[in-house]
């Protein structure tokens, strides 16, 4: 199927989407993969999948693009954009960020596969049903998102969905401003499995709780959860050694003033010693893994800063390109 008969295209991700009356064509520059093999097996794993649609083809055309084929619904369905402005109702909007949070997950933890956490890859049917089109392997291109920061991408989308915070922003600045409870709890959440319990928690908590008066605070947008956890932890286990030393060395202290028999003086001094040569060793294991964390921080910011850089000059030529069409007479 090459979907001939254009109805409607837009820019979307790495190139451009294409709507007909049966499909979904996703189109890119086949030099944007880093294999060749990168279509393979695409088909399968996609239709599989109830929230996605199914890809009833892969190829390369004769423009060297590479073409992505989704079999379009019978049922009418909206942009996840349109739907949130029409549904002011909270509950609609958190089930919404569930199941984007669930779908995101699975496809990740499960086979390897990286949703386009982006609102434009993502619909709605009449049935309130949210559905994504394009994911991704190791391989195919993901509009400068870095593969093992999905979860930090999902809760970009999931504070989009839930707030009234438009997406370029939340791409765009590292810090974000709310005395939102929930939000802060969804920005702060460590891992899908959090988030999904968060979710999953408000939206069956049917009662009103009376929430204190808060002064503003200031919310990092998600980050590498690994970026922070692990230093930080060791950090800790290492002021930890660093305070069993101090104890250790009043101890012998103690022994000493004490004035006990040479025999047990000497006995407590030799175990004092062997738990300092110990305490030593972990202390200098444990720093240089912490030097060793520190440079993971600093790849990870690179990598944080790279992706924003990136991700800004795409919204400047997606603008760029809406205007070409339009002038061109096009559909958007």
């Amino acid at each position: 199927m090459k979907g001939e008969t254009m109805e409607d295209y837009i820019m979307f991700a790495d190139g451009f989407l294409e709507e007909t009356e049966k499909e979904f064509i996703y189109r890119f520059d086949e030099r944007k993969m880093s294999s060749s093999s990168a279509l393979e097996g695409l088909q399968t794993d996609l239709s599989k999948h109830k929230n996605g649609y199914a890809c009833i083809d892969a190829y390369i055309d004769e423009y060297k693009m590479a073409t992505l084929v989704y079999q379009k619904p019978d049922d009418k369905v909206i942009p996840l954009a349109t739907y949130k402005k029409k549904k002011k109702k909270n509950n609609f909007l958190k089930e919404i960020a569930l199941t984007a949070c669930k779908s995101i997950a699975e496809q990740y933890q499960e086979k390897g596969y990286f949703v386009l956490p982006v609102p434009e890859n993502f619909l709605v049917d009449a049935n309130n049903e949210l559905k994504f089109i394009y994911q991704a392997n190791q391989q195919m291109p993901r509009t400068g998102f870095g593969f093992s920061q999905i979860e930090e991408h999902t809760k970009r989308l999931l504070l989009y969905i839930l707030s009234d915070i438009p997406f370029d922003i939340l791409i765009s600045q590292k810090i974000i401003e709310t005395t939102d409870d929930f939000l802060m709890q969804i920005a702060k959440a460590n891992s899908f499995d959090d988030l999904i319990i968060l979710l999953e928690t408000n939206i069956s908590d049917s009662q009103p709780m009376l929430k204190e008066k808060r002064q503003l605070e200031k919310v990092s947008v998600p980050r590498h959860k690994e970026s922070f956890s692990k230093p930080l932890k060791y950090s800790f286990k290492l002021l930890g050694v660093v305070l069993s030393a101090v104890v250790i060395t009043f101890a012998i202290a103690f022994f000493v003033f004490s004035k006990p028999s040479v025999n047990e003086y000497k006995d407590k001094i030799n175990q004092q010693e062997i738990k300092i040569t110990e305490l030593q060793k972990e202390n200098e294991k444990l720093a240089k893994e912490k030097a060793s964390y520190k440079k993971e921080i600093d790849k990870n910011e690179k990598e944080m800063n790279n992706t924003i850089e990136q991700l800004k000059a795409a919204l400047a030529q997606n603008k760029s390109l809406k205007e070409f069409i339009e002038k061109q007479g096009g559909k958007l």
